[in-house]
């Protein structure tokens, strides 16, 4: 949409603007700063518009404000962050996310066909492989999105308790919860219980644990689902 200011209305505008406290407040931090930047250069440019060339100097104010406010931005930003650095960060929370989200997937298709087969060696190695993943890629998947997210939101200004901001990091305090007061004693259990296999079988004990684990995982799967889409559509 274009902006179009007829000769005229150059005075008529400044007393719109003349109108205007010098406290109006514009919801939204980053958009009430960058208005009260344009209206005062809007005021500045009509006041000194009582010659003929006011309008012009309206439109050459504008272009030097807009001048001036996009090198202070990349020179703020270029004193602590390169555009490099955002972008490694985009590619460990990325990372981090296919770590956690495609280890918790493939891992609960695995355990349920293994614990199926009823085969005490088959149960034994798959409970041992739900530990080893655990702590491979479920863990470092959870701090490579932490540390790359907090890093981009920091860089970004997004603000951190608000909107799909604060949405995510509650579906991801909730679902780390859940793993690690449901999931992780239930493995721990499960691990003892198999070391016994090989000269009392499998028990009842490590079949309801191992659907109490399957139900907990999808569950603390739902909200990491969530917070997944509200990532990639950010609808609010």
């Amino acid at each position: 949409m274009m902006l179009r200011i007829r000769p005229c209305g150059v005075k008529s505008l400044g007393v719109h603007l003349r109108s205007l406290p010098s406290t109006t407040k514009v919801r939204g931090s980053c958009l009430s700063g960058v208005l009260r930047q344009m209206l005062m250069v809007l005021n500045e440019a009509v006041l000194e518009s009582g010659s003929g060339s006011g309008r012009f100097r309206l439109f050459d104010s504008l272009i030097h404000w807009k001048i001036k406010t996009q090198h202070a931005h990349s020179s703020n930003r270029s004193r602590v962050f390169s555009p490099m650095m955002y972008e490694a960060a985009k590619f460990l929370h990325v990372t981090g996310v296919v770590m956690l989200m495609g280890n918790i997937s493939v891992t609960a298709i695995w355990k349920f066909f293994a614990d199926r087969s009823g085969q005490p060696e088959v149960l034994g190695f798959a409970q041992k492989l739900v530990t080893y993943t655990d702590w491979s890629m479920t863990m470092w998947g959870a701090v490579l999105i932490m540390v790359g997210g907090y890093f981009m939101a920091i860089y970004a200004g997004f603000p951190l308790w608000d909107g799909w901001m604060l949405w995510s990091q509650i579906f991801f305090a909730i679902s780390g919860s859940i793993w690690l007061a449901v999931l992780v004693p239930i493995q721990i259990k499960q691990s003892r219980l198999a070391r016994d296999f090989s000269v009392h079988g499998v028990c009842d004990e490590y079949r309801s644990l191992s659907r109490r684990w399957l139900i907990w995982g999808v569950i603390s799967t739902l909200p990491l689902i969530a917070a997944v889409w509200l990532m990639l559509a950010k609808p609010f």
